[in-house]
């Protein structure tokens, strides 16, 4: 009988998906649901990160300068969002 461990995962060789613990009261000030909300309300930054991540899967799409672009954009709309809630600004890092 063949090692389960040993089997290919099917299904997951072209993405990885995680998932994030978050409690009911720190969802409100997460970086991930700022990110969230502001796009979909500023219809104009969501097209903007449509099109960045678009270029990226084009041919010779370079890979540390889209995560470059890509971080300084979710900053630049983490840190917007953080002030006008008053909250304070967090690191915004590459992963």
């Amino acid at each position: 009988m063949p090692d389960p461990a040993a089997e290919p995962v099917i299904g997951l060789t072209a993405s990885v998906a995680t998932l994030d613990d978050v409690t009911a009261g720190t969802w409100d000030t997460r970086n991930e649901r700022l990110f969230r909300d502001h796009m979909r309300s500023h219809p104009q930054v969501a097209r903007e990160y449509g099109e960045l991540n678009q270029r990226a899967t084009g041919e010779g799409a370079d890979g540390p300068a889209y995560g470059k672009r890509r971080t300084e954009l979710i900053r630049r709309v983490v840190d917007h969002e953080r002030a006008v809630r008053d909250l304070r600004l967090v690191l915004v890092r590459e992963e």
